[in-house]
């Protein structure tokens, strides 16, 4: 009787040319991924240049609102990348302009009117109409934007990190001391509720104006009716948001300034003519005594307002937030006057 052949001797032993076969098969597989990844960018590529060409080719009067010198974009294979050695654009309706450069525009494949733009060296604003002139001067100016369809700019967000601020003020008929700042940001969008009304955010760290000492903070308000279409076909804009509404709400800020913490919420309305009216809820704190005592080093820079401060939380009512303890001291303003209770504390140049 022949012995029935055995598991291993029936089971056949795996051939070359199927091992062949899968490495094919799987080159195929990453070649095809490659060509349609390279075709996805390629196409991204394109409906980002003719977003760029539609940017640089908008004119007014003739002229060109924006320019990129020496123009490039590239990137492959997961972002795109355009590059100018300089830039300049500028507003016919408000007047505003912008220059500086280079400049490093990023824009993910798949979001191509999502754009994060990085400068470095220097940034000049100047407005003509009103003489206001200011530059920036940062080790890094980063900016994201996004923009609609009909390329309006729905969301903006602008950082800079060891930053200096030199401008005229000539609205206010005055020069100010040069304004430096550790990082700031500043961030606009439409509100989500209202899509006319504009949010606002600002940070700043190591934060130093020249007039008053050396402080971190937060500050966030909406502006009711700021993206309003009357406002955003306007030629004289901030004008139309005045007439309008004039309104901040929501106005919510955190300042840190030597060891003094302040806290402030409320709301502002601003006249025709620029003049501050509202009124806020000024927190004035201190760290608790325990948590004070590895603190005590004061310094004029930090700290030269610590006085004043203490004296002004005699006015106010004992509070407590979190680890900190101090008074809580109602702000009124009244047409740009600023008041704690009955005592003057100055007045708010207006909103020109």
């Amino acid at each position: 009787m022949t012995p029935a052949p055995s598991a291993s001797s029936s089971s056949p032993e795996k051939s070359p040319k199927n091992s062949a076969r899968r490495y094919v098969i799987l080159g195929l597989v990453v070649v095809l991924v490659l060509v349609g990844w390279s075709a996805f960018w390629v196409f991204s590529r394109n409906k980002t240049q003719a977003l760029v060409d539609k940017v640089l080719n908008r004119q007014v009067g003739g002229q060109a609102l924006v320019t990129c010198e020496d123009q490039s974009l590239g990137g492959y294979p997961f972002r795109l990348l355009l590059t100018c050695s300089s830039y300049k654009a500028h507003d016919p309706k408000s007047g505003w302009q912008i220059s500086g450069g280079p400049l490093r525009a990023i824009w993910q494949v798949y979001s191509p009117n999502l754009a994060l733009l990085e400068g470095d060296n220097m940034l000049k604003l100047n407005h003509p109409p009103s003489g206001l002139e200011t530059t920036i001067k940062a080790s890094l100016i980063r900016a994201s934007i996004r923009l609609e369809p009909n390329l309006a700019l729905s969301r903006l967000s602008i950082e800079a990190q060891d930053m200096e601020l030199a401008s005229n003020l000539r609205p206010l008929g005055q020069q100010v001391p040069p304004v430096t700042a550790k990082n700031l940001e500043v961030h606009a969008r439409p509100n989500p509720q209202n899509a006319d009304d504009l949010d606002l955010a600002l940070t700043a760290a190591e934060l130093d104006t020249g007039l008053i000492p050396r402080l971190d903070g937060s500050l966030t308000a909406t502006a009711l009716k700021g993206l309003s279409p009357t406002i955003l076909q306007s030629r004289q804009p901030q004008k139309v948001w005045l007439d309008q509404s004039g309104k901040l709400e929501a106005l919510s800020g955190v300042v840190i300034i030597g060891q003094k913490t302040l806290k402030v919420n409320g709301g502002l309305a601003f006249n025709p003519q620029g003049y501050a009216s509202g009124k806020l809820a000024l927190k004035i704190l201190n760290p608790k005594p325990d948590a004070a005592k590895g603190k005590m080093t004061l310094s004029a820079g930090a700290d030269g307002l610590n006085g004043p401060l203490t004296a002004l939380q005699l006015l106010g009512k004992p509070t407590t937030d979190g680890e900190l303890v101090g008074s809580e001291v109602p702000i009124t303003i009244q047409d740009g006057q600023l008041r704690a209770g009955l005592l003057p504390l100055g007045r708010i140049p207006p909103l020109q």
